[in-house]
């Protein structure tokens, strides 16, 4: 039933198994509060799901490879990500001082950390996502599972992917399938997870062979899978991108299509997981000139996000953006102005709380990744103001705010530095500043 997105049907057998079972007696009661878990997961109900997922975790002792091998670690980062996010963070927050300060070496502590990391990156909090990832992988390096450092993995890969650091994306997508396919085999839904994530980073990156074969093995593994049938669906999405950028429209329609009519019987067309399909649709609609198909899409797909997250929050950011550039190109700067406004100042704020923590090679990857975000506004202003003379001042407090930007995240790394009081600290980076002028001088 999970296969053919009957829910309710699934829903129904998966609680009279749980049901029947007895905490104490045999792992069956894990394993039913497991599946109940994914299900809700999946269905992005954070209400009905945690109990379930905290029953499982309480016989965590007995169950914790079979538990964290059947939840996907990602379903996890989505429900938490749709579902009242300020009070998910806040209830991983708690987990997190609860665990460590009873054992502050364990890998339930680690798995704490590695979730609350997660949420953080989708806030594009990366100043404390990453030292949270960094200190879950160095406990499970000493005491974790095979699949526990593979998570890890996966959470650092999305973390530089995110940022724009490539070649530690990489690095880390490698390592998450190597380990999969080596504990989990081929067949598991877990390793076609993992292929199907690094497809997505080598599509966008433009890597297009290599994002197809991984795209395809994901297909094959999800089509034999019992409870594969969402995931199918999100493979389907990845193919059809990839076909898209071929500019093979048959293709990539065909895909498009297949995957949104999964997802619109199994989450619905208001759904946060219908969005991205309407998105993408949409998008290749316009590419084939369906623009009375197209713009209906990329509006409801903006919509489900400024419901599902607010009108604060990055993902909504992205949406808005979309429909902007959708709107730009047509040539339609009334439309496109606002929206691009909001998205910018999301995304500049954004950047502006990650720099201080960032090296200067890491701000530079990071500010790439929004930069086009700036540079198609700023081409929106500029055509829209032969319409209206007054966006003059947007696009002047656009460049004065972006060239700010990096000189105020240099100003606060200098007052750190001269604050902490640390001698050798302070020679070095006087050091570094006249090592920059000088060369500033010389090229």
């Amino acid at each position: 039933y999970m296969n053919f997105a009957n829910f309710k049907r699934a829903e129904e057998l998966l609680l009279e198994g749980h049901n029947l079972s007895t905490p104490l007696e045999s792992s069956w009661y894990g394993d039913f509060c497991a599946s109940l878990f994914q299900l809700y997961a999946e269905q992005g109900n954070a209400t009905k799901a945690e109990p379930f997922f905290e029953n499982a975790k309480a016989l965590r002792n007995k169950l914790q490879e079979e538990f964290w091998e059947t939840v996907d670690f990602k379903n996890m980062t989505y429900l938490y990500e749709i579902d009242d996010q300020e009070a998910r963070v806040a209830y991983w927050e708690n987990q997190v001082e609860e665990l460590r300060t009873q054992d502050e070496s364990s890998t339930a502590y680690a798995i704490a950390l590695m979730n609350l990391s997660i949420l953080y990156q989708t806030q594009e909090d990366y100043a404390k996502a990453e030292p949270l990832l960094q200190r879950a992988m160095d406990i499970i390096m000493k005491k974790g599972t095979w699949m526990d450092y593979a998570s890890a993995c996966n959470g650092f890969a999305w973390l530089y992917d995110n940022m724009g650091n490539e070649v530690q994306a990489e690095k880390y997508y490698n390592e998450e399938i190597k380990v999969k396919r080596k504990v989990l085999g081929r067949a598991h839904l877990n390793y076609g997870t993992a292929c199907n994530n690094q497809s997505t980073f080598y599509i966008n990156r433009g890597e297009l062979e290599k994002g197809e074969l991984l795209a395809k093995t994901a297909l094959l593994v999800f089509a034999n899978l019992n409870d594969g049938y969402t995931y199918y669906a999100a493979a389907c999405q990845g193919l059809a991108l990839l076909y898209a950028k071929q500019q093979d429209y048959a293709k990539a329609e065909a895909y498009h299509l297949e995957a949104e009519r999964i997802f619109r019987m199994a989450f619905g067309a208001d759904h946060y997981t219908y969005s991205s399909v309407a998105l993408s649709l949409g998008l290749l609609y316009e590419k084939q000139g369906k623009l009375l198909q197209s713009e209906p899409l990329l509006v409801h797909a903006r919509n489900i996000n400024e419901k599902v997250f607010g009108e604060e929050h990055i993902q909504y950011a992205g949406y808005s953006y979309e429909l902007a550039r959708y709107y730009q190109r047509q040539q339609r700067y009334v439309a496109a102005e606002p929206l691009f406004k909001e998205a910018v100042e999301i995304k500049l704020k954004r950047i502006t709380d990650n720099f201080g923590n960032l090296s200067e090679k890491e701000k530079r990857d990071y500010f790439r990744s929004g930069k086009f975000y700036i540079q198609n506004y700023a081409y929106c202003l500029l055509k829209y103001y032969e319409q209206k003379k007054s966006v003059a001042g947007d696009l002047f407090n656009l460049q004065l705010n972006t060239k700010g930007m990096i000189y105020q995240s240099t100003v606060k790394t200098r007052q750190k530095i001269l604050a902490s009081g640390d001698v050798e600290l302070i020679k070095q980076f006087d050091a570094w500043i006249a090592k920059r002028d000088y060369l500033a001088k010389v090229y």
